[in-house]
């Protein structure tokens, strides 16, 4: 009688810190005679599991993918907002790569590096889909890494981490914006992935990607904090601390030497900084912006957070680069003579590793009981549910819609503007005209247009400027996480 061979898709573990097994996605393996396996003790959540996934199991990590990335691609068409187009000026401002550090123009709290290279390589009249194209694979890229790093304790863990960062609305709309935070998140989940694995090998490319990731945005720092103080504790070998920290200490000193002393603030207007901090939590489930629903969202994201720190054996890593880490920096910038305000994208890279470490929380809540399972399939609904609001809501509003008012302003029949922000006008237009083929004057003299640059999204029906009355024409709102609301007036 002939026996039967099976074929299965595995996801092997790295085995326990310090063996130097590498592990990763789609390994396959095939045994005749394969056996059930012995009865063995409880796993302990948080470590590293060895077994098979079967193909099902990988055509729904594959389908969380395809869908990630459908999630994503529309916010590639939206309009540039300020922000891109002040980096698109940067780089336009450059003469070669090397003045991506070392020229006047570039230094600047909104040149991030690595963005700034692929800007200057495309050159000045690129689409706008092609500028975001890196932040776009790159959040693509930490879907993939954070089910890769998950895998090892366990598919529900993997599938968790999947939706969290593949629908997590944050990383979604960060994913469409050329700018350098989806970079820095791929670049501190590849990190964390080698920092688990333990060789010689993994200890290099920890290292390469944590410069990469310094590269990306200095925001990475939370990273590398949380992965010393965690290495550390664990007394490791200091020839391993050699391996694992060379190369992002000396990309940290060369950055801090030619590039971080000599660098400017751009600002932006204040923010509340509880609001943000706030805000940013709820995120993490997809809720609100505001209301005692964004506080309830906020603080069950951070008791989810603590209790979830029980159940991983990098939880230390976890606590700095989520909690301590941000927290001391945030304090020092709150104390500072002329403080930064903040921004959720600040805190984007906190929140990956915040949604890495509920993963092994709901593994663990999944296993333990049928009602148990329905709750998780109850709380995955309406994080999607929030997903789809947020997603919804900024295919509509885009990061402003400064096409559709400067299109406005053209079928009019006069193109004389002024502003109450003149330069940030100014900006909109060097980077619209040419695209729009159209021209227009501004004036800081009043005009035939009024254009107001104001955070609220509520607009006097009529308002003087320089003496002159003008009328409400038309608001375009933008999504909150980035963009400003732009107000239209017409001279009276």
């Amino acid at each position: 009688m002939k026996q039967r061979h099976s074929s299965r898709i595995s996801f092997p573990s790295p085995g326990t810190p310090g063996e130097g097994k590498g592990g990763g996605l789609g390994a396959i393996s095939s045994s005749p005679n394969t056996k059930p396996p012995p009865q063995s003790s409880p796993r302990v959540p948080g470590e590293e599991v060895r077994g098979a996934y079967s193909g099902i199991q990988i055509s729904c990590l594959t389908l969380i993918v395809v869908l990630a990335t459908a999630i994503r691609i529309p916010g590639l068409f939206t309009d540039f907002w300020f922000d891109e187009i002040w980096s698109w000026t940067i780089a336009g401002k450059l003469h070669s790569i090397a003045d991506i550090l070392f020229a006047e123009p570039a230094r600047i709290d909104n040149n991030h590096p690595l963005n700034t290279l692929w800007l200057f390589l495309l050159g000045p009249s690129a689409p706008i889909w092609l500028y975001r194209m890196p932040s776009l694979l790159a959040g693509v890229g930490s879907v993939i890494v954070a089910m890769r790093i998950m895998s090892r304790r366990g598919f529900v863990a993997a599938v968790s981490a999947g939706v969290l960062i593949g629908f997590g609305f944050p990383f979604i709309f960060y994913s469409s914006e050329a700018r350098g935070y989806s970079l820095a998140v791929l670049f501190g989940l590849l990190a964390f992935d080698q920092l688990e694995q333990n060789t010689p090998r993994t200890d290099w490319l920890f290292g390469t990607f944590s410069a990469l990731g310094l590269l990306s945005h200095f925001t990475f720092l939370h990273v590398l904090t949380g992965a010393f103080v965690y290495v550390v504790i664990r007394r490791t070998p200091a020839a391993r601390l050699v391996r694992l920290f060379t190369l992002p200490i000396v990309t940290a000193g060369f950055l801090a030497r030619v590039f971080v002393r000599f660098m400017t603030i751009g600002g932006a207007l204040p923010t509340d900084p509880k609001h943000i901090i706030t805000w940013s939590l709820s995120l993490v489930f997809n809720g609100p912006d505001h209301g005692m629903t964004c506080v309830l969202a906020a603080a069950l994201a951070l008791l989810a957070f603590l209790t979830a720190l029980r159940f991983d054996r990098v939880c230390v890593f976890f606590f700095v680069a989520v909690i301590a880490s941000p927290l001391l920096t945030t304090t020092r910038e709150l104390l500072a003579d002329h403080p930064q305000p903040l921004m959720v994208r600040y805190y984007l890279i906190c929140l990956a590793f915040l949604s890495l470490a509920l993963c092994p929380l709901i593994q663990r809540i999944w296993e333990r009981s049928r009602f148990d399972r329905a709750g998780v399939v109850v709380c995955a609904v309406l994080f999607l549910a929030g997903a789809l609001i947020h997603e919804t809501r900024f295919l509509s509003l885009g990061r402003g819609q400064v096409v559709a008012m400067l299109r406005h302003i053209d079928e009019s029949g006069s193109t004389d503007i002024c502003s109450d922000s003149i330069e940030r006008t100014k900006t909109y237009v060097a980077f619209y005209e040419p695209r729009l083929h159209e021209s227009f004057r501004l004036d800081s003299e009043p005009a035939e247009w009024l254009i107001f640059n104001r955070e609220s999204m509520y607009a006097d029906r009529s308002t003087a400027f320089h003496g002159v009355q003008y009328d409400l024409d038309s608001v375009y709102p933008t999504c909150s996480l980035s963009g400003w609301p732009l107000w239209l007036y017409h001279r009276r």
